[in-house]
């Protein structure tokens, strides 16, 4: 029997110390629901460095969206440029038609020259409306995108010129002669400029082979509406790919950071009941010093 180091107390404090520690740690797991870097360092390590690539992912995903909403918005754009060209096709067929007076031609001719205006006011200029957070959709060039975690996965997203600075031509507008037997004798062929579609200047309803240059002028839009859909196409199966990318870092960042709730509940209660015990335990190995007083009063 000892009075000055009670062996069996320090004992007991030991567990309860070490089953107090272990029952803290674990009540700051439960409440985060992840492990700590005093837990496991190295998995906590790759656990951060997977967080930074989903945040890069989701910031390319939204680069994505973005460009998929951009293209929607040019292709909208096109589908309404589309349709005024069509109106101007039937201006043209009607001021052709030989039906018309001078007033009547004049007033087609107003109509033909506003709608020419309103595909400007669409395309060109600095203060052009078809823009897209700043970015303008019919002045050509191109947008690099980034749509992945590193700079160098990109895609690139082309756009049309189709403003009155466009170079391009829509078409040949070809016309033939003949003999009184049908034989062709003769042949012109004609360059049309997208530009001499929609300038005011180069183009009226009374312009020979009209209806058959904006025909041109349709089919052009047309396919510049077509490579806008091939791209969104691809946008959007990387922006499939990228979300099953998410996913699948999601479930491994999980796997190594998240805790099993059921089963860390299990241990916490294991520790808070061995923390009571050792409590109590305590509590009866202080009272052995004092059985000396008993041996000796006995």
């Amino acid at each position: 029997m000892r009075i000055q180091t009670n062996t069996v107390s320090l004992s007991i404090w030991s567990s309860y110390s070490d089953n107090l520690s272990k029952m803290q740690a674990s009540m700051g797991r439960l409440s985060t629901g992840l492990i700590s870097s005093s837990d496991d360092p190295a998995a906590v390590g790759v656990g951060e460095r997977m967080t930074t690539q989903l945040n890069d992912i989701e910031r390319a995903r939204q680069n994505t969206d973005n460009s998929i909403s951009l293209v929607q918005t040019a292709d909208g754009w096109l589908s309404d440029i589309t349709d005024i060209l069509s109106r101007m096709e039937e201006l043209a067929v009607e001021a052709n038609g030989g039906l018309l007076g001078d007033t009547d031609l004049e007033n087609v001719q107003a109509e033909y020259e506003e709608l020419q205006e309103e595909i400007v006011r669409i395309t060109s200029d600095t203060n052009a409306a078809g823009t897209f957070n700043g970015v303008y959709l019919f002045q050509g060039g191109s947008l690099t995108v980034q749509i992945g975690e590193s700079t160098d996965q990109t895609i690139d997203i082309n756009l049309s010129n189709i403003s009155t600075s466009s170079t391009d031509t829509v078409g040949t507008v070809s016309s033939y002669s003949y003999d009184s037997s049908g034989t062709v004798i003769g042949s012109t062929h004609t360059t049309v400029a997208w530009t001499s579609i929609i300038d005011t200047s180069m183009t009226s309803v009374g312009t020979d082979d009209l209806s058959e240059m904006i025909s041109l002028a349709i089919d052009y839009i047309s396919n510049a509406r077509a490579q806008l859909a091939a791209q969104q196409t691809r946008l959007e199966y990387t922006d499939s790919s990228l979300l099953t990318y998410q996913d699948n870092l999601n479930a491994a960042q999980s796997d190594i950071m998240d805790i099993d709730m059921a089963l860390e509940t299990t241990e916490y209660t294991t520790y808070e009941i061995l923390t009571e015990v050792a409590n109590a335990m305590l509590a009866q190995a202080n009272q052995l010093p004092g059985q000396v007083l008993d041996q000796l009063q006995g």
